[in-house]
């Protein structure tokens, strides 16, 4: 019902709770400590708010009276070091870095170039994940609209069913790895990437991992944006639909296994 419920749970016990017209984000709030204050980041309904997580109340310091109006269905991200809140926005499709204490915008950089879409949708909806020591972000993109025809965007679709890596050093994108050119099977990136290093035959590798609809887990490096593993191209059979152009091919993840087996 759209509640918001701040829960003791050692005691059992409810400590507040909000009633909303609007709806919560699906995917997350986050909370955080600073200089000794307990802090709530809950986005809901066309905007984003700083809550005092001990009581429920509005940080009216934060915005306009403890709100900014940008909206996101995944959780925000705090760097406390940078003194700065990173909200992606699935409306307009890009990525905001705010001000932590008083919510002014510091800078906006967009996930798609109006030149290379001639599509909608790509929305950022699964989740973000964030390298803290390198300030990258790295953000899955949902498929090209509409999910199922697409003889009105033809070619690849840039950046849709894709993750782009953003430097928030330089606020720029700086490397995109499309999973699924012109997709046709809403096959859109719908897990959220996660970070890790591992050991391949002596040498590290700081990777980045998305687990697909396709049931491959894509392993990328992290700074590149290449693959660890070798990927080959597939040929797809022609599209049966009227003026459906297709792309000729798609990628064939050759390790590490499938999770599950779905064939073009």
């Amino acid at each position: 019902d759209w509640k918001i419920i701040c829960i003791d749970i050692e005691n059992k016990k409810i400590l507040w709770e909000l009633d909303s017209v609007f709806p919560p984000s699906r995917r997350g709030i986050i909370a955080y400590t600073k200089n000794g204050s307990d802090f709530l980041i809950l986005p809901l309904g066309a905007k984003t708010y700083k809550l005092d997580l001990n009581t429920g109340k509005r940080v009216k310091t934060f915005g306009n009276d403890g709100s900014v109006n940008l909206t996101t269905i995944t959780s925000p991200i705090v760097d406390i070091e940078k003194n700065i809140l990173i909200i992606t926005q699935h409306t307009n499709k890009a990525v905001y870095k705010v001000n932590l204490d008083n919510g002014k915008i510091i800078k906006s950089i967009a996930l798609f170039e109006a030149k290379d879409r001639n599509f909608v949708g790509g929305t950022p909806w699964a989740g973000t994940a964030y390298d803290e020591v390198n300030k990258i972000i790295y953000i899955p993109t949902g498929n090209p609209q509409p999910s199922l025809y697409g003889v009105k965007r033809p070619g690849i679709n840039l950046r849709s069913s894709s993750i782009i890596a953003i430097d928030l050093n330089k606020d720029k994108i700086i490397w995109t790895f499309q999973d699924v050119f012109h997709d046709l099977w809403d096959y859109d990136l719908a897990f959220p990437p996660f970070l890790d290093d591992i050991i391949i035959e002596g040498k590290k590798y700081s990777i980045v991992v998305l687990v697909s609809k396709t049931g491959n887990a894509i392993t990328l490096d992290r700074f590149s944006g290449l693959p660890l593993f070798d990927i080959e191209f597939i040929d797809v059979e022609k599209s049966s639909v009227d003026g459906e152009k297709n792309f000729d091919f798609q990628r064939k993840y050759l390790l590490p296994e499938r999770l599950s087996k779905i064939e073009y």
